[in-house]
Protein backbone atom coordinates (compact mmCIF):
# COMPACT_ATOMS: atom_id res chain seq x y z
CA UNK A 1 0.00 0.00 0.00
CA UNK A 2 1.51 3.71 -1.01
CA UNK A 3 -0.46 6.59 0.17
CA UNK A 4 0.60 9.92 -1.17
CA UNK A 5 -0.23 13.09 -2.84
CA UNK A 6 0.32 15.29 -6.13
CA UNK A 7 -0.98 18.41 -7.89
CA UNK A 8 -0.98 22.16 -6.27
CA UNK A 9 -1.82 23.91 -3.18
CA UNK A 10 -1.64 28.03 -2.69
CA UNK A 11 0.97 27.66 -0.66
CA UNK A 12 3.48 26.90 -2.87
CA UNK A 13 4.81 28.07 -6.17
CA UNK A 14 4.61 24.57 -8.16
CA UNK A 15 3.40 21.27 -8.11
CA UNK A 16 3.69 19.11 -4.59
CA UNK A 17 4.24 15.54 -4.10
CA UNK A 18 4.91 12.79 -1.70
CA UNK A 19 4.85 8.90 -1.95
CA UNK A 20 3.13 8.47 -5.47
CA UNK A 21 4.76 6.44 -8.11
CA UNK A 22 6.93 8.16 -11.00
CA UNK A 23 4.57 6.38 -13.46
CA UNK A 24 1.37 6.79 -11.59
CA UNK A 25 2.15 11.11 -11.82
CA UNK A 26 2.97 10.62 -14.93
CA UNK A 27 -0.30 8.94 -16.37
CA UNK A 28 -2.79 11.04 -14.32
CA UNK A 29 -1.02 14.43 -15.22
CA UNK A 30 -1.49 13.93 -18.95
CA UNK A 31 -5.12 12.91 -17.84
CA UNK A 32 -5.50 16.09 -15.97
CA UNK A 33 -3.93 18.73 -18.28
CA UNK A 34 -5.71 16.94 -21.56
CA UNK A 35 -8.99 17.23 -19.14
CA UNK A 36 -8.39 20.80 -18.16
CA UNK A 37 -7.45 21.74 -21.42
CA UNK A 38 -10.93 20.71 -22.98
CA UNK A 39 -13.18 21.93 -20.08
CA UNK A 40 -11.94 25.20 -20.55
CA UNK A 41 -12.50 25.27 -23.94
CA UNK A 42 -16.38 24.05 -23.33
CA UNK A 43 -16.53 26.23 -20.75
CA UNK A 44 -15.13 29.76 -21.75
CA UNK A 45 -15.22 32.84 -19.62
CA UNK A 46 -17.28 30.41 -16.77
CA UNK A 47 -14.28 28.32 -17.01
CA UNK A 48 -12.67 29.74 -13.38
CA UNK A 49 -15.60 30.36 -11.65
CA UNK A 50 -16.84 26.94 -12.30
CA UNK A 51 -13.71 25.06 -11.48
CA UNK A 52 -13.28 26.68 -7.93
CA UNK A 53 -17.32 26.39 -7.24
CA UNK A 54 -16.28 22.39 -8.07
CA UNK A 55 -17.17 19.45 -5.81
CA UNK A 56 -14.72 17.50 -4.17
CA UNK A 57 -14.89 13.76 -6.06
CA UNK A 58 -13.71 10.36 -4.56
CA UNK A 59 -12.69 7.73 -7.18
CA UNK A 60 -11.76 3.83 -7.29
CA UNK A 61 -10.23 3.10 -10.32
CA UNK A 62 -8.48 -0.23 -11.54
CA UNK A 63 -4.76 1.05 -11.39
CA UNK A 64 -4.01 -0.23 -14.94
CA UNK A 65 -5.24 2.75 -16.28
CA UNK A 66 -2.31 4.53 -14.82
CA UNK A 67 0.00 2.07 -16.70
CA UNK A 68 2.48 1.46 -19.56
CA UNK A 69 2.80 -2.03 -19.04
CA UNK A 70 0.79 -4.22 -16.88
CA UNK A 71 3.45 -5.21 -15.17
CA UNK A 72 4.23 -1.70 -13.59
CA UNK A 73 1.01 -1.01 -11.58
CA UNK A 74 -1.25 -4.13 -9.90
CA UNK A 75 -4.59 -3.60 -8.12
CA UNK A 76 -6.45 -0.36 -7.58
CA UNK A 77 -5.82 3.31 -7.17
CA UNK A 78 -7.97 5.29 -4.94
CA UNK A 79 -8.17 8.94 -3.41
CA UNK A 80 -9.83 12.46 -3.50
CA UNK A 81 -9.49 15.27 -6.53
CA UNK A 82 -9.93 19.04 -4.86
CA UNK A 83 -9.78 21.96 -7.27
CA UNK A 84 -7.12 23.71 -6.40
CA UNK A 85 -4.23 26.29 -7.57
CA UNK A 86 -0.40 27.50 -6.89
CA UNK A 87 0.14 30.85 -5.62
CA UNK A 88 1.32 32.32 -8.72
CA UNK A 89 -2.54 31.22 -10.11
CA UNK A 90 -2.16 28.51 -12.07
CA UNK A 91 -5.10 26.29 -10.94
CA UNK A 92 -4.40 22.34 -10.91
CA UNK A 93 -6.07 19.88 -8.83
CA UNK A 94 -4.70 18.40 -5.39
CA UNK A 95 -5.36 14.85 -5.58
CA UNK A 96 -4.58 11.88 -2.38
CA UNK A 97 -3.85 8.81 -4.49
CA UNK A 98 -3.65 5.28 -2.62
CA UNK A 99 -2.16 2.85 -4.81
CA UNK A 100 -3.71 -0.65 -3.21
CA UNK A 101 -0.78 -2.44 -4.81
CA UNK A 102 -2.76 -5.70 -5.07
CA UNK A 103 -5.68 -6.83 -6.46
CA UNK A 104 -9.02 -6.36 -4.98
CA UNK A 105 -12.50 -5.48 -6.23
CA UNK A 106 -13.30 -2.07 -7.20
CA UNK A 107 -17.19 -2.07 -5.37
CA UNK A 108 -16.00 -3.61 -2.46
CA UNK A 109 -12.93 -1.27 -2.32
CA UNK A 110 -15.50 1.74 -2.73
CA UNK A 111 -17.56 0.61 -0.10
CA UNK A 112 -14.96 0.16 2.25
CA UNK A 113 -12.84 3.47 1.61
CA UNK A 114 -15.92 5.50 1.68
CA UNK A 115 -15.82 7.26 5.35
CA UNK A 116 -11.87 7.54 4.94
CA UNK A 117 -12.37 9.40 2.17
CA UNK A 118 -14.81 11.67 4.18
CA UNK A 119 -12.17 12.23 7.20
CA UNK A 120 -9.48 13.45 4.18
CA UNK A 121 -11.59 15.80 2.99
CA UNK A 122 -12.05 17.25 5.86
CA UNK A 123 -7.97 17.06 6.20
CA UNK A 124 -7.54 18.39 2.72
CA UNK A 125 -10.03 21.71 2.57
CA UNK A 126 -7.48 23.14 5.97
CA UNK A 127 -4.52 23.08 3.73
CA UNK A 128 -6.29 25.79 0.92
CA UNK A 129 -5.75 28.36 4.04
CA UNK A 130 -2.52 27.33 5.15
CA UNK A 131 0.37 29.69 4.05
CA UNK A 132 2.83 26.84 3.46
CA UNK A 133 2.04 23.45 5.08
CA UNK A 134 4.83 21.21 5.87
CA UNK A 135 4.53 18.04 2.92
CA UNK A 136 5.67 15.81 5.47
CA UNK A 137 3.14 16.57 7.68
CA UNK A 138 0.85 16.07 5.29
CA UNK A 139 2.06 12.55 4.01
CA UNK A 140 1.78 11.61 7.89
CA UNK A 141 -1.73 12.40 8.09
CA UNK A 142 -3.00 11.08 5.01
CA UNK A 143 -1.61 7.42 5.67
CA UNK A 144 -2.52 7.78 9.87
CA UNK A 145 -6.45 8.70 8.28
CA UNK A 146 -5.82 5.94 5.37
CA UNK A 147 -4.13 3.01 7.65
CA UNK A 148 -7.21 1.26 8.13
CA UNK A 149 -7.18 0.10 4.92
CA UNK A 150 -4.68 -1.99 4.99
CA UNK A 151 -6.51 -4.21 6.91
CA UNK A 152 -9.77 -3.92 5.01
CA UNK A 153 -10.68 -7.48 2.83
CA UNK A 154 -11.31 -5.84 -0.11
CA UNK A 155 -11.04 -8.63 -2.68
CA UNK A 156 -13.68 -11.12 -4.51
CA UNK A 157 -15.12 -14.00 -3.57
CA UNK A 158 -13.51 -17.48 -5.12
CA UNK A 159 -15.20 -18.32 -8.62
CA UNK A 160 -15.82 -21.73 -9.71
CA UNK A 161 -16.78 -23.27 -12.59
CA UNK A 162 -20.23 -23.15 -14.22
CA UNK A 163 -22.07 -26.19 -14.76
CA UNK A 164 -24.12 -24.60 -18.30
CA UNK A 165 -24.26 -22.28 -20.69
CA UNK A 166 -27.20 -20.27 -19.03
CA UNK A 167 -25.11 -20.17 -15.56
CA UNK A 168 -23.23 -16.31 -15.69
CA UNK A 169 -21.20 -16.99 -12.44
CA UNK A 170 -20.82 -19.43 -9.60
CA UNK A 171 -19.49 -18.31 -6.40
CA UNK A 172 -18.25 -20.25 -3.41
CA UNK A 173 -16.63 -19.16 -0.14
CA UNK A 174 -16.95 -19.33 3.52
CA UNK A 175 -19.01 -16.24 4.06
CA UNK A 176 -21.65 -16.36 1.39
CA UNK A 177 -23.66 -14.84 3.88
CA UNK A 178 -22.37 -11.24 2.31
CA UNK A 179 -24.50 -10.85 -0.19
CA UNK A 180 -22.84 -7.15 -1.08
CA UNK A 181 -19.73 -9.36 -1.84
CA UNK A 182 -20.63 -11.75 -3.64
CA UNK A 183 -23.04 -9.18 -5.99
CA UNK A 184 -19.61 -6.93 -6.19
CA UNK A 185 -17.92 -10.12 -7.40
CA UNK A 186 -20.18 -11.37 -9.88
CA UNK A 187 -20.45 -7.30 -11.21
CA UNK A 188 -16.66 -6.58 -11.44
CA UNK A 189 -16.06 -9.89 -13.28
CA UNK A 190 -18.77 -9.31 -15.91
CA UNK A 191 -16.89 -5.83 -16.41
CA UNK A 192 -13.66 -7.51 -16.84
CA UNK A 193 -15.48 -10.50 -19.33
CA UNK A 194 -15.88 -6.91 -21.33
CA UNK A 195 -12.21 -5.82 -21.62
CA UNK A 196 -13.35 -3.29 -19.70
CA UNK A 197 -10.85 -1.31 -16.77
CA UNK A 198 -13.69 0.54 -14.45
CA UNK A 199 -13.46 3.41 -12.90
CA UNK A 200 -15.79 4.42 -9.98
CA UNK A 201 -16.78 8.55 -9.27
CA UNK A 202 -18.42 9.78 -6.23
CA UNK A 203 -19.25 12.60 -4.29
CA UNK A 204 -20.67 13.57 -1.05
CA UNK A 205 -22.96 16.28 -2.26
CA UNK A 206 -23.35 20.13 -1.94
CA UNK A 207 -25.58 23.29 -0.64
CA UNK A 208 -26.92 22.64 -4.36
CA UNK A 209 -25.62 19.12 -5.67
CA UNK A 210 -27.25 15.76 -4.50
CA UNK A 211 -24.66 12.83 -3.80
CA UNK A 212 -23.49 11.33 -7.11
CA UNK A 213 -22.26 8.03 -8.30
CA UNK A 214 -20.81 8.01 -11.46
CA UNK A 215 -19.02 4.67 -13.12
CA UNK A 216 -17.18 4.92 -16.30
CA UNK A 217 -15.08 2.44 -18.74
CA UNK A 218 -11.57 4.21 -18.33
CA UNK A 219 -11.19 7.01 -16.88
CA UNK A 220 -13.83 9.69 -17.32
CA UNK A 221 -13.09 11.48 -21.32
CA UNK A 222 -11.51 14.63 -21.29
CA UNK A 223 -14.76 16.15 -22.68
CA UNK A 224 -16.67 14.96 -20.03
CA UNK A 225 -14.23 16.62 -17.43
CA UNK A 226 -16.44 19.66 -17.39
CA UNK A 227 -19.85 17.85 -16.32
CA UNK A 228 -17.37 16.37 -12.86
CA UNK A 229 -16.34 20.32 -12.40
CA UNK A 230 -20.11 21.18 -12.88
CA UNK A 231 -21.44 18.50 -10.85
CA UNK A 232 -24.22 18.12 -13.49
Amino acid sequence: MKIGFFGKLPGYGDFIQRGVSPELISQWDNWMLQSLEVSNGQLGDDWQGIYFNSPIWRFCADALLFSKSSDSLAGAVTGVMMPSIDNCGRAYPFAVLCQTGQAVNLFNLSQKVDDLHAQCEDFILDLLDKKRPDLDEIANVLNQIYAPLKEYDCQDVQLTETSSVGELCRLSDNILNDMSKCHNTFLQNAILSKDMRLSIWSMAGTTNLAPQQRYYSGLPPADMFSSLLRGV
